[in-house]
Parts: C-alpha cells; sequence; structure tokens
C-alpha cells in the first residue's frame, strides 16, 4: 500500500553513516594527495636544475666564455664570468628552501668554452634535489669534469640502481 504523505529523504543514522565514511575517506586521501603534491614539486624543481645545468654549458660553449652556476640557499644563477665576479647574469632560478632543498658538492661550478668544468678532478659534482630529505623521494644529478651531465631515477645515487644514501654531499 503506497501513501501519499510518506516524507522523503534521509534518516539521522543514514546521514551520520554517510558523513563518517566521506571523513574516513578524506583522512586516507589528504596525505597521501599532499605527498603527491610534494612529489611532483621536487620532481619539478630536479627538471628546472638540471635544464639550468644543460643552459649554462650550452652558453659557455655558444659564446665561447666562461659561464658560471652559482648556488645559494634560495636560488640558483647562472652567470658570465665567475661568481665572484660576474659580467652579466644569464638565468636565474628561485628555491624556496621550506618546500624543497638544492645542494651541492660544490657551490660554485664553471662551464668553459670547451663544455668541460672546473670541477674536482677526482670526482664529480653532484647536485642534490630533496624535500624534507626524503632519499625515496630525492633526486641525483651529476656533472663530471668533462661535461657530461646525468640526472638519475627519483631516489637513486647512480646508474646501476643503488639507492640515494642521503639529500647532501
Amino acid at each position: 500500500m503506497h501513501r501519499a504523505d510518506a516524507q522523503k529523504g534521509f534518516t539521522l543514522l543514514e546521514m551520520l553513516t554517510v558523513v563518517t565514511l566521506l571523513g574516513i575517506f578524506a583522512a586516507i586521501a589528504v596525505p597521501s594527495f599532499t605527498s603527491l603534491i610534494n612529489q611532483t614539486r621536487t620532481s619539478s624543481v630536479a627538471d628546472n636544475v638540471f635544464g639550468l645545468i644543460m643552459h649554462a654549458r650550452s652558453e659557455a660553449v655558444l659564446r665561447r666564455a666562461t659561464v658560471s652556476l652559482c648556488l645559494s640557499e634560495t636560488q640558483l644563477i647562472s652567470v658570465l664570468g665567475s661568481c665572484d665576479a660576474p659580467t652579466a647574469q644569464v638565468r636565474t632560478m628561485s628555491i624556496s628552501p621550506t618546500q624543497v632543498a638544492v645542494r651541492a658538492s660544490q657551490a660554485n661550478l664553471s662551464y668553459f668554452a670547451d663544455g668541460t668544468t672546473n670541477g674536482d678532478v677526482a670526482s664529480r659534482v653532484s647536485y642534490f634535489v630533496c624535500h624534507d630529505l626524503e632519499v625515496a623521494y630525492g633526486y641525483k644529478i651529476d656533472i663530471q669534469r668533462n661535461g657530461v651531465t646525468r640526472r638519475y631515477a627519483k631516489g637513486k645515487a647512480d646508474e646501476t640502481g643503488n639507492a640515494l644514501a642521503a639529500c647532501k654531499p
């Protein structure tokens, strides 16, 4: 039998159940979403650092002049000449250390007209890009003295796939 005066809607119990389930899903999803944002931000900064390094090398060869990369806590700058006495600024990248940190084994790196660097002869210059020192999501960029630059996969320290041990030189 169908009653014409029956009310439509949800009972209080049904509504509380739905609100509780939404709260549980939100509690699970928000941390994952925050982690995804941090990973994406770190990857983007690593891409930009790699691009600036490659641009500095290209500019040195193209201009037949020394181009230096100067790293501070808040920016990475490529300049003509040395970091101590630049003649012109080529490109700048801002860094927000509260979001993503960029560290290097050598703060200032110069590319010469032939594309080589002033890096330590015995080793490579390494840049590390990480969020909150999370090595699993960090990136390492190596620059050899001959100018060859390599960016390793997320959380990896070398081409053999060894895990990144720390987000600092």
